[in-house]
């Protein structure tokens, strides 16, 4: 008796690890699977992702008219054609020379804030050029088109009121609508094509917007900064920084001048005060031979 209570007992502890163990095993085996699983989620979400990115970039270069190689023209009656921003700027031709705006990619593989201030043909379109002659009029400081953007278009914190905007035709029609609200991205290209157009007129010679002969030149440049980049090419945030400003070297007496709407601020450009900050792209102007 005594022998078969402890055979009894061992095969009974036996038949209790083989549980134990398939319940283990079990529970390793469906650990292992919701690994795989969000492994393969994880997979599948980089895939749509990158596709999504290729579609978007696919999108810009067949909708976004580089101006330097193509710009729209319109007939004498286009209201582009006959408006300047004269009530700012007076000018008088010069025969020789004309000082037009141009832009540069510092980071490749993207099409920058600068290409999208500085496109000619939205310029061009719909009475754009007018729609933000009439915004910023009067403005000419950066301190005036910063309390202009500051005044009149809200911050969007999540969704702004043009999701994608890769076009200030369609910002400079949304803005003039009132009560906007944009992202930083969308109000540094505001603040950069209203300063192209203040200062800038059309000439039907060249077919380009030129600075007024009584104008200074211009280079402001695009700065973006973040903890984290977005994959895989947009920043989470965009400042502009003037480094010259209607020919003065000191914009407001700074070597460099930081105009952040978004953020409510103007004053002297610290990079060491942004986190992972770097050029993105340029406009500036330059003068040619014609």
């Amino acid at each position: 008796m005594v022998h078969s209570n402890i055979i009894q007992n061992i095969i009974c502890c036996r038949s209790k690890d083989n549980m134990l163990y398939r319940k283990t095993r079990n529970i390793n085996a469906s650990k292992n699977n919701i690994y795989k699983i969000c492994i393969i989620i994880t997979v599948i979400f980089q895939r749509i992702l990158k596709i999504s990115m290729i579609f978007i970039s696919v999108f810009l270069v067949l909708n976004f008219n580089n101006p330097t190689s193509k710009i729209i023209l319109y007939g004498e009656d286009s209201l582009d054609d006959t408006i300047n921003c004269s009530d700012v700027q007076t000018y008088e031709e010069n025969e020789n020379t004309k000082r037009i705006w141009i832009n540069k990619n510092i980071k490749v593989l993207r099409i920058s804030s600068a290409d999208i201030a500085n496109n000619e043909s939205s310029m061009r379109q719909d009475n754009t050029y007018s729609l933000f002659c009439k915004f910023f009029s009067n403005c000419s400081s950066p301190l005036d088109f910063y309390e202009r953007v500051n005044t009149f278009i809200g911050d969007a914190q999540i969704i702004p009121d043009i999701f994608f905007c890769f076009s200030i035709n369609k910002l400079a029609h949304r803005v003039y609508e009132g009560d906007t609200r944009l992202w930083c991205t969308q109000q540094c290209m505001l603040v950069a094509a209203g300063v192209k157009a203040i200062f800038s007129h059309w000439d039907n010679d060249i077919q380009r917007y030129v600075l007024y002969n009584s104008s200074g030149d211009f280079r402001i440049e695009f700065w973006e900064s973040c903890c984290d980049m977005i994959y895989p090419y947009f920043p989470l945030h965009l400042q502009i920084v003037v480094d010259m400003w209607n020919g003065n070297n000191t914009p407001l007496g700074y070597e460099k001048l930081e105009i952040d709407c978004w953020n409510n601020y103007i004053g002297e450009w610290i990079p060491e005060n942004h986190r992972n900050c770097g050029i993105v792209s340029i406009m500036h102007t330059d003068t040619i031979s014609h």
